[in-house]
């Protein structure tokens, strides 16, 4: 998905989106993104303003880029500790002056270290992806761009797979992913003995089919709730979409 409204930004549809402003301004926080693969987009906004738990002390966010969903989870939560995992070491550069220009930068660390490598004996309460997901197309021709987005380097099992075994058993592991690929992940996740939560189906517009889908997992026997998600209407964005996104866009 393109990024819905910053300061300087107007909500486009999901898509490519080349012309991509370099920093976006939200009301408490602004992210430079000049120099990492993936930009600013709905899809980080719509998982930082979404992912919740009852315990949120120690975060891991998989993938953190720029660093919009661990800035969006420290305001969100002031007694969280953070912590990004990004292979790229130009985004892990840029995570780490945006968190630094932030209230928060004692509470967020930024690792330059492929997921897949890395471990750690530490629990988190949540953990936050938004994994790269064209595991049908074509790589992008940018080599950085193509390992931030390509599920070949990093897939949404293999998150599952990993993160299962970092998760506090009260925990919750939150993602946003093509609405299509919803069963294989539930099935995915099942392997690994996770329930699904919580999934919101997310739809650009009313009465368009979902493109993406914000889904939760916790290791705990649960119920699943599922819902519909509309982010714009007739008369614009939709009254639900505002709820979410108020506290971070300058415009609502």
């Amino acid at each position: 998905m393109s990024p819905s409204p910053t300061a300087s930004k107007t909500f486009e549809s999901m898509g490519s989106n080349p012309n991509r402003c370099s920093t976006f301004r939200f009301k408490q926080f602004e992210i430079v993104n000049s120099l990492s693969a993936m930009k600013v987009g709905t899809d980080g906004v719509l998982l930082g303003a979404w992912a919740d738990n009852d315990k949120t002390d120690r975060i891991l966010d998989i993938g953190s880029g720029s660093g919009l969903i661990s800035l969006m989870l420290a305001q969100r939560f002031p007694d969280a500790r953070i912590t990004g995992i990004e292979i790229d070491p130009q985004a892990t550069a840029e995570a780490r002056l945006n968190a630094s220009n932030t209230a928060w930068q004692d509470r967020i660390t930024f690792i330059c270290n492929d997921f897949c490598e890395w471990s750690t004996d530490e629990k988190f309460d949540m953990i936050v992806s938004n994994p790269p997901f064209f595991t049908n197309g074509l790589k992008s021709p940018d080599s950085s761009r193509a390992t931030a987005r390509h599920a070949a380097g990093l897939s949404p099992a293999s998150i599952l797979d990993r993160a299962s075994k970092m998760l506090d058993p009260d925990g919750v592991i939150a993602m946003i992913v093509p609405a299509d690929m919803v069963d294989n992940l539930i099935f995915e996740a099942a392997m690994h003995r996770l329930n699904p939560l919580k999934i919101t189906n997310v739809t650009t517009r009313a009465g368009k089919p979902p493109r993406r889908a914000l889904i939760s997992f916790t290791p705990k026997a649960c119920a699943v709730t599922s819902s519909i998600f509309t982010i714009s209407g007739a008369d614009g964005f939709t009254p639900e979409y505002r709820d979410l996104t108020h506290e971070f866009y300058l415009e609502f």
